[in-house]
């Protein structure tokens, strides 16, 4: 396919290949068949209030209804959550399947009956077809599953867990197409200290606290590491109280399966990222939000009479609210915000086309800004971005200069790299190639340039001129 001339919709993004399981695109899909473009962030809205509904009912299976309660209330607070529940995304959804499958390996606990094991296995093959990470999620629970249930009830988890394996085959086929896909080593994010303690810090903040993405994305690791810092010791000296005071509310096995389920998955991901094309990404992990919460919601349980736990709560609470207040209020938390893009285009150059890249980008780019200005349709273009491969500029550059017509300038829209990323480079190459002057960044995803157009003639000259080898 090419991007260009509005030719896509979301109903098309949602049924292309995206590296990921099928079922998210399928279901995502089904909704848009039914409430079209505009439903799409309904979606991503209805899972995530599902979602708050699941971690109360984990909280619930785990200590009573107060502490379901009180899980609810954290999630439906939680910018982290929030922040998945706003985009066009299947993070939600992801979360949602994995708290299903959660509440069904707590209910075996005491339940061990094949009902109880269908509904695992139901739960587990819907969340690991939603996504390839969630297999993570579920050898975890059937290691914890299996060293608590005796010998005859582990016969049922063999056989679950074998029906189970024959049903994930499918799965198996699509996860090795898409390696085959997205085997980039320039996508590749390593794992250390600052990564993990970044994903921690994130399920609380959600990337809203401390400097914004913009600015942390250019520092060292050790100087966003002083920047979080105070926020880092505010967060960890409540959710510290807050933990020990769940380990104080809770039986020792109920308390042993939560922190493994919140501490073991970011080395587990860390070695899975050996064999991963991406490498270690903390959002493959969203759903250590759900323990995380109910383990502050038992904390939280024990507040009467301990004035400590009843001032981290409040803590923890308030960081919460100061974190949702700043994606609301502060335009630099904003991802992704293209309706400012627009506008920014609208007043300097309504139908002046648009270069776009990468890929995923240029498409999100292209459903926002190649719509109807007013007078005209504004083309957009797509320009490739794989470092060590060959490029499509020499094939896109003249299609732009014909879109073009009369007018002196054009758009370039991409996404805003980290220096230490290759696509960085590339980019820079090629808005030098153009003679791109940067406008402006908006939030901390999108550079926006205007480049000329006499540049742009010389350009496709040049490669006119180049002989085909």
């Amino acid at each position: 396919y090419e991007i260009r001339h509005q030719s896509v919709s979301i109903s098309e993004l949602a049924n292309r290949q995206d590296s990921f399981p099928p079922l998210g695109r399928w279901l995502l899909g089904i909704w848009l068949a039914v409430g079209g473009d505009a439903s799409a962030r309904w979606f991503s809205l209805v899972t995530g209030l599902l979602g708050v509904v699941a971690i109360g009912l984990l909280g619930r299976c785990v200590g009573g209804d107060r502490i379901g309660v009180l899980a609810a209330w954290l999630a439906a607070i939680s910018a982290n959550h929030l922040l998945y529940s706003q985009q066009a995304r299947l993070y939600g959804l992801y979360l949602l399947f994995a708290t299903a499958l959660m509440i069904a390996a707590w209910r075996l606990r005491t339940r061990d009956r094949w009902s109880d094991w269908l509904w695992f296995a139901v739960a587990a093959w819907l969340t690991l077809a939603t996504h390839y990470y969630a297999a993570l999620l579920i050898a975890l629970l059937f290691v914890l599953l299996f060293a608590e249930l005796s010998w005859p009830n582990r016969r049922r988890a063999m056989v679950a867990a074998g029906m189970f394996a024959i049903a994930c085959l499918p799965l198996a086929y699509c996860l090795k197409v898409d390696l085959g896909r997205t085997k980039y080593d320039y996508l590749t994010a390593s794992f250390d200290f600052s990564a993990w303690a970044y994903t921690y810090l994130t399920l609380v903040s959600g990337f809203t606290l401390g400097p914004p993405m913009s600015a942390l994305r250019e520092l060292s690791a050790a100087d966003g590491i002083r920047a979080l810092a105070p926020w880092a010791i505010a967060i960890c000296l409540a959710v510290g109280v807050l933990a020990w005071s769940c380990i104080q509310r809770l039986a020792w096995r109920d308390s042993l399966w939560l922190f493994t389920l919140l501490i073991a998955p970011p080395a587990m991901a860390a070695a899975a990222a050996v064999v991963s094309p991406t490498g270690y990404t903390s959002r493959y992990l969203v759903w250590i939000l759900a323990p995380l919460l109910v383990i502050m919601a038992a904390g939280m349980d024990r507040w009467r009479g301990r004035p400590v736990v009843l001032i981290a709560a409040i803590g923890f609470v308030a960081i919460s609210l100061l974190a949702i207040g700043n994606r609301r209020l502060d335009p630099d938390y904003r991802v992704y915000h293209f309706d400012h893009v627009k506008q920014l285009m609208i007043e300097e150059g309504p139908a002046d086309p648009v270069l776009a890249l990468p890929r995923y980008f240029a498409e999100a780019a292209e459903y926002h800004l190649a719509v109807d200005t007013g007078t005209q349709t504004r083309p957009v273009f797509l320009a490739t971005d794989k470092p060590g491969e060959e490029q499509n500029w020499d094939e896109v550059l003249p299609q732009l200069l014909a879109a073009i017509g009369e007018s002196s300038e054009y758009w370039i829209v991409t996404q805003s790299f980290p220096p230490d990323d290759a696509r960085r480079d590339l980019r820079d190459e090629l808005v030098d190639r153009l003679a791109g002057k940067h406008v402006e960044r908006v939030t901390w995803t999108i550079d926006v340039y205007r480049a000329p157009t006499a540049r742009l003639r010389q350009v496709v000259a040049s490669i006119d001129e180049t002989p085909d080898e």
